[in-house]
This record gives C-alpha cells, sequence and structure tokens, in this order.
C-alpha cells in the first residue's frame, strides 16, 4: 500500500503540517510507504527530501502566499504525473490548492480527508471555493477529524455523518528530566510516594 498526503507546505510552519509530518514519519517508520507533497515555503528548493526507505517529501514550487494559501500550480502538475503510484490519497483540509490539485489529476483511488477545522476567516473567498469543497467532501471515501466537536457540528459535515470519524492527534510521551525528578524528590523528602505522584500531574 501506498499513500501520498498533500497539504500546505515545507519546511514546517504550522500544526496541519506537523501532523502531516508525524503521520508520514510514523507509517514510514513502521514500513509502510507514505509520501507527502507540498509546496515550498519562501526561500525554501524544490526537490524531493527522502526520510527513509518508505517516506519522502516532495517540495514544489510555491509562486506567492495568499489568504493563508500556498498558491503553487506545479503541485497540480505533480499530482497527475504521480498520481498512479498511490492506492490512497490524504487530503489536509482547509488547503483549496492540494483541493484543487486532487480536481484536476483525474485519480480514481482511494481519498482521506482530514477535517482540521471549516474556513472561517476567509469568508468571500469561500463563497468561490464551496463548490470545490462540496466536491472534496462528496469526493472523500472517509472523513477524518481532529476532535469529534470539530466533526459533528461543522455545518459543511452534517449530510456526512455516515464517513465520518475522529482521530484525535498524537502528541510525543513527555517524560520528566533527572534534575527535575531529584529537585522533587528533595522537596518531598519523607513524603508518601503519592504526593511525588500528583506533582509529576501537574509538571
Amino acid at each position: 500500500m501506498k499513500i501520498l498526503q498533500i497539504g500546505k507546505s515545507f519546511p514546517l510552519v504550522g500544526g496541519v503540517e506537523k501532523v502531516m509530518f508525524d503521520i508520514m514519519l510514523g507509517l514510514s517508520e513502521a514500513g509502510v510507504d507514505c509520501d507527502m507533497l507540498c509546496a515550498t515555503t519562501k526561500g525554501a528548493r524544490s526537490g524531493i527530501i527522502r526520510f527513509n526507505d518508505c517516506g519522502r517529501i516532495l517540495c514544489v514550487p510555491t509562486w506567492f502566499k495568499l489568504a493563508a494559501t500556498m498558491i503553487a500550480p506545479a503541485l497540480v502538475f505533480r499530482l497527475h504525473k504521480i498520481k498512479k503510484e498511490y492506492d490512497i490519497i490524504h487530503i489536509h483540509h482547509p488547503d483549496p490548492m492540494a483541493c484543487a490539485a486532487l480536481f484536476f489529476s483525474g485519480y480514481k483511488g482511494k481519498v482521506v480527508l482530514h477535517w482540521h477545522s471549516d474556513i472561517l476567516k476567509q469568508k468571500t473567498l469561500l463563497k468561490f471555493y464551496t463548490p470545490f469543497q462540496k466536491w472534496l467532501i462528496k469526493r472523500a471515501d472517509v472523513i477524518v477529524g481532529t476532535t469529534p466537536v470539530y466533526v459533528e457540528e461543522s455545518p459543511y459535515l452534517q449530510a456526512v455523518q455516515h464517513k465520518v470519524t475522529a482521530i484525535p492527534i498524537g502528541v510525543p510521551m513527555a517524560l520528566p528530566g533527572e534534575e527535575i525528578v531529584m529537585k522533587i524528590r528533595q522537596q518531598y523528602d519523607g513524603k508518601k510516594n503519592n504526593i511525588i505522584c500528583g506533582t509529576f500531574g501537574g509538571v
């Protein structure tokens, strides 16, 4: 199985991009082929960055940024060229450029739509984008929300709740350093362990 994620930009500049990267890295390290197709941020070079045997980032040049969207026509042409290599395309929303790339690619395989949030600020541009957004929602085989609230209360997803699910964003486990542990042990020397455990919960 080969998966291609499509999203805004690389190097990472926001939470959505970090989620994409974590998914790519996690799946590829587990032996699942998972690539990222994204536009470059300002000043970054386009090209291919290989992270391991199963994970790559395919960067295409950005013309300019408009309303938080990387305008990168090369995204459309690259996807059209490589679409047959992948069994699943994973789109991260909101990203009109990624939607356009999928729309014009003619891709026939499975589509996962990762719904990070509704488009809230760009009300005027949303009027023009709405037909594409409706197409993307209909085209998706499954829609994944980052929280149940997003997908249950979004007015755009009410008619497709049968193919909606929620998967929380993963957070790396934070372990206390030895210095912190020693400091807390000294501070509560002679106290019961449950006090120390309670303190860890607040660190």
